[in-house]
């Protein structure tokens, strides 16, 4: 565990830089590109030629994009405080 705080520290943001980052993600253009981004996950995964893999890889996959679009979901739900 040490070993792991020591390469990846916990990195703390102020609260003004907690205040740009919710401006620049509550934006229209970056919600449309996120979700341009996962309209592109998506359309890539039902494309996939699933006929060669096996249900272990096709299962990783799966995971993989899920939690890609997950990711994408959580930074469209950025919002400023109302």
């Amino acid at each position: 565990m040490a070993i792991a705080q020591e390469l990846f520290p916990i990195q703390e943001l102020n609260q003004t830089e907690q205040d740009l980052i919710i401006a620049a993600f509550d934006t229209p253009v970056v919600r449309k590109y996120l979700r341009a981004l996962g309209s592109n996950l998506v359309r890539d995964y039902l494309l996939l030629d699933a006929s060669g893999m096996s249900d272990e890889v096709l299962a990783k996959h799966h995971q993989f994009v899920k939690g890609q679009l997950a990711l994408l979901d959580a930074l469209c739900s950025i919002q400023a405080a109302s």
